[in-house]
């Protein structure tokens, strides 16, 4: 059974630095506050929140089965808008000249990919302002198929679609440390990114993950950069994705005394905070 005694600004910043450091998320602990936060009295007196989180002994950890994100998808994104830019510097200036245009246009048809004698449907290329529905239906279909009952919703800018899934169990959905909303938006950004000429990110949330992630981040690197500074010694921080680590490197790149490095390959890449000598 874990159980960890953490500060903060306030009693849900010390939560939410607890789950990440015990690697849970909050429907498997309780929680006890030892002591509430306060301002004091014009700047004087002024505390932290302190609480005491447990592990709920006996809670399932149960987990959706999606992909891992391994450095073979980093590497299959990366061929993606390697093919993507090669193609665009080989498109003919003159289309007078390009008996290929010359082939009536046929209407898109979903790719077949075959594998072990089964056919594999993959999403179509989205149309120009489609590509919010593509994802809701993507992202969709998959929640739909892991049981969970939610709704999906899209918006589209110029070069960026931002969607968000709200219903019960989302617990469940985030994953621990977002591990398995992760690779949702992951395998979403492929499915929309394929076959397509301009690079579109794609953004996938919930109960506003994200925001409340980024806070905790930021509020650990400066934590982690006051004990550097203590301590007199480099910090090593849990492994993170790339979005995670550059919220870490942000959030110090300001800080007289201390710099920030990645180490190690993804999925495992690690941020070092150490001191600038």
């Amino acid at each position: 059974m874990k159980q960890v005694e953490k500060t903060g600004r306030t009693v849900e910043e010390a939560l939410e630095l607890a789950l990440i450091e015990m690697d849970l998320t909050a429907d498997q602990v309780t929680y006890e506050v030892l002591e509430k936060e306060s301002k004091g009295l014009f700047g004087f007196g002024a505390r932290e929140a302190k609480i005491l989180v447990t592990e709920i002994e006996g809670v399932s950890h149960e987990t959706v089965t999606v992909p891992e994100i391994t450095p073979e998808l980093y590497e299959l994104e990366d061929s993606l808008l390697i093919e993507r830019e090669k193609k665009s510097k080989d498109k003919p200036k003159d289309k007078a000249k390009d008996k290929s245009l010359d082939t009536p246009k046929t209407k898109s048809e979903p790719a077949v990919v075959k594998q072990d004698k089964a056919e594999v449907k993959e999403p179509a290329p989205a149309p120009p302002g489609e590509s919010a529905a593509l994802v809701e239906q993507y992202v969709q279909s998959i929640v739909k198929g892991i049981g969970v009952d939610a709704l999906v919703e899209a918006t589209e800018t110029e070069d960026m679609v931002e969607a968000t899934i709200q219903g019960e169990g989302m617990a469940l959905i985030i994953g621990k440390r977002g591990s398995t909303i992760d690779a949702l938006q992951y395998l979403a950004s492929l499915a929309l990114n394929r076959g397509q000429n301009q690079y579109m990110h794609v953004s996938l949330d919930s109960e506003n993950y994200r925001q409340k992630r980024q806070q905790a981040l930021e509020s650990l690197a400066k934590r982690m950069a006051d004990k550097a500074k203590r301590q007199r010694k480099d910090i090593m921080l849990n492994p993170m994705n790339s979005y995670e680590r550059r919220i870490i490197h942000t959030s110090l790149q300001k800080d007289p005394l201390v710099s920030t490095r990645s180490e190690g390959k993804d999925p495992y890449r690690k941020v070092i905070i150490f001191l600038n000598r």
